[in-house]
């Protein structure tokens, strides 16, 4: 089917506003109809003035997220629906201090608060947790919002108490539970370029008060947004999703969960380019593909004693990714490369802690462990001048084993509290490779060393809360993030020696207020931060072997503030808005690269913007009008270690006008109005990159029963 047509810069402006002005004179008559009836009494506090409360589980115990001592972002699932958010990546578009952007076979690199992508570890510095499956790879992240109670983004190092590789941070997605109340919805919307979604869900009792379901469903598609003079063929995408959650609650003390859920997806070719100049005219091989599937199941078990409580978390995850690249127009000899890997994790975590409603000093520990086999089977490129083929497989195995504790310690008139916590850790990894080359015919065998290593780590935390009144708090922290370390799996070397690198460490340092205002109608929560990094994970070229090899190579560091500040100006009218800093350098960071020796310190760390600030607008009337308009914008940054190549200051709006009613809800929308054109990611050693979405218009349609 062929793509819809695109719109013109000016005319997206154009329909834009002339559809914001129609949707504001539809609110100023509902106001004006309103008017008679508004009178003294309205002046008296009206709880829809207020901000709502938020619980989170930031701390794995129930808090309030004013009370939480921790930098977070929260989107609930009303704000997910607002803001247009589907997927993972609108998620890391509204986080401050966060970068992100993705490559080949679902790679997704990113940087936050000035910690990056760990290189042969295949770790981002976020680790996303959904109903506790973690997701820690690069590779192939993208798990469904549908059905989502709210997304608990926890900013700064997390190692203490969810360990693997949170240097930077968490992100907690926690589904909306069944429960006794029927609910069935339904979706679809058809965008530019045949974007097209389809949805729904139903969710109730089997048996009432005791046993419950949740059963969801989502598919969406578009043709691409890239041209190709090879091909009438795009950068299409189909990714089919399904989802079951079960909730059985025994007696008052005892509740079990299951959650499973299914990811299939088919990718064509990816919207990359040669060079850093962001244009929507595709060089690649058309007949490039990537697929992929996904496979998550957690069961949680949660017992309340008269002491205490005894959770319970098991989780598995299966995905696998299946890429091939044409990459003749490096001009470097080769065609086809890619990848076919798969990864299996399984994970157990038992907690024991002070009960929820207990005052006083509260306390918890746990015990955790994890088996991970990441099967690379297939990573293979083609020379066709030199009749060579080269495979590069490997199986790595990775066993984690943790003991974790916290405690809350009020002091005098427990306005102020202590929270001590400590983490032990061991990390065992082995690695079998597999490697061979294939010349003429000939088959020669290359690195075939196995290579095991391991790694420990004492990870405390120390948090210092005091709370001045019921709408102010402040606090600071001190904790040791960790990365553990891990081999070259990409390295032709036989010498073990040269497979192994070193972990990652970071103090971190942060000191941060929370308040409420104006009787709960404004809130304003900022904080500053500061990260000392040792052991840098990096990687260089060397030419030599034709290897990407990681070692621990230097140090950094990042300091930098961030403020979320939100706002109820009015019954129904609201203002959102995130604005952070970073400045991020190398402090030491010397080696050998194929251009020859380099000293990179004083270099800022690559995909960490200056600065970024999202802010939203947004106004809902009880008439059934729904207006918002929002804009993210992205401060200059680097794309190498080098500095080299750069990517400036650049700007997204975005708009969404509607009416909603009880049973149903009809949007039109807008996705980058202005039509900014801007690179996603790019790569100096072969300079290509990935180029962002331009201009995107919609219709969406949602119902309820």
């Amino acid at each position: 089917m062929k793509s819809m047509p695109r719109v013109p810069r000016m005319k997206a402006a154009f329909v834009l506003m002339a559809s914001v002005a129609l949707a504001g004179v539809a609110s100023v008559s509902a106001h004006a109809a309103d008017a008679a009836a508004q009178t003294a009494s309205a002046k008296k506090e009206d709880k829809t003035y207020l901000l709502d409360s938020v619980k989170v589980f930031a701390n794995k115990r129930e808090q309030n997220a004013q009370d939480t001592p921790i930098a977070m972002t929260i989107i609930d699932g009303e704000k997910l629906e607002d803001a247009g958010i589907e997927t993972l990546q609108d998620v890391f578009n509204r986080i401050p201090n966060l970068y992100s952007g993705s490559t080949v076979g679902n790679n997704q690199f990113m940087s936050f608060r000035g910690k990056a992508t760990m290189g042969f570890v295949e770790a981002n510095p976020l680790i996303v947790y959904v109903d506790g499956v973690p997701l820690d790879s690069f590779l192939n992240t993208d798990p469904s919002l549908l059905n989502v109670e709210r997304i608990e983004v926890l900013r700064g190092s997390q190692s203490v108490m969810y360990g693997k590789s949170s240097m930077g941070g968490v992100i907690n997605i926690i589904s909306k539970k069944p429960t006794n109340e029927h609910r069935y919805n339904a979706y679809t919307s058809v965008g530019t370029n045949w974007t097209r979604e389809v949805g729904g869900l139903a969710s109730g009792p089997i048996v009432e008060d005791r046993f419950f379901y949740t059963l969801s469903a989502q598919y969406d598609g578009n043709e691409g947004y890239m041209r190709n003079s090879r091909s009438d063929e795009s950068n299409s995408k189909d990714t089919g999703r399904v989802k079951a959650q079960l909730r059985f609650t025994p007696s008052d003390r005892l509740e079990m969960d299951f959650m499973t859920e299914f990811m299939a997806e088919y990718k064509g070719m990816e919207p990359m380019i040669k060079g850093n100049r962001a244009t929507l005219s595709s060089v690649l091989n058309p007949d490039d593909r990537t697929i992929s599937n996904a496979l998550s199941s957690a069961f949680s078990l949660g017992y309340d004693m008269d002491w205490s409580r005894f959770e319970s978390v098991t989780t598995f995850h299966n995905d696998a990714v299946d890429y091939t690249q044409d990459l003749t127009y490096l001009g470097l000899g080769l065609t086809d490369s890619g990848r076919k890997v798969q990864k299996t994790e399984y994970t157990q975590e038992f907690r024991l802690k002070s009960p929820e409603s207990e005052k006083g000093m509260s306390w918890l520990m746990g015990v955790y462990g994890s088996y991970k086999d990441h099967d690379r089977k297939k990573v293979y490129s083609y020379f066709p001048a030199f009749f060579m083929y080269t495979n590069s497989p490997n199986e790595e195995k990775t066993k984690d084993f943790a003991m974790f504790g916290q405690m809350g310690i009020p002091l005098w008139d427990e306005s102020l509290e202590l929270s001590p916590a400590l983490r032990f850790q061991y990390t065992d990894k082995s690695i079998d490779f597999k490697h061979s080359t294939v010349i003429g015919g000939v088959v020669t065998p290359g690195n075939r060393e196995h290579t095991s290593d391991h790694w420990t780590a004492v990870l405390p935390r120390l948090t210092l809360s005091k709370r001045f009144t019921d709408a102010f708090m402040t606090y600071a922290s001190v904790a040791k993030g960790y990365q553990p370390g891990g081999f070259n799996w990409s390295s032709s070397k036989t010498n073990p020696k040269d497979h192994t690198f070193d972990e990652q460490t970071s103090w971190d340092y942060e000191l941060g207020l929370k308040s409420d205002l104006f009787d709960k109608r404004l809130t304003v929560n900022a904080n500053v931060f500061y990260s000392d990094i040792k052991d840098l994970q990096t990687i260089t070229y060397e030419a030599a072997t034709m290897s990407y090899l990681t070692d621990n190579a230097g140090k950094a560091y990042s300091v930098g503030a961030e403020l979320d500040v939100t706002a109820r100006l009015a019954q129904g009218l609201d203002l959102e808005l995130s604005a952070a800093f970073t400045r991020a350098k190398f402090a030491e960071y010397a080696g050998v690269s194929a251009a020859g020796n380099f000293d990179y310190a004083g270099n800022r760390v690559p995909l960490t913007p200056e600065h970024t600030l999202s802010a939203a607008l947004q106004y809902r009337h009880e008439s059934g009008v729904f207006l918002r308009g929002e804009v993210l914008h992205y401060g200059k940054m680097y794309w190498d270690d080098a500095n080299t190549s750069t990517r400036n200051n650049m700007t997204i709006a975005n708009a969404k006008v509607g009416y909603e009613l009880e049973n149903w809800k009809a949007y039109v929308y807008g996705n980058n109005v202005f039509d900014e054109r801007y690179m996603t990611y790019y790569t100096a050693a072969s300079d290509m990159g990935s180029v962002g979405a331009p201009s995107a218009f919609g219709f969406r349609v949602e119902a309820s029963f």
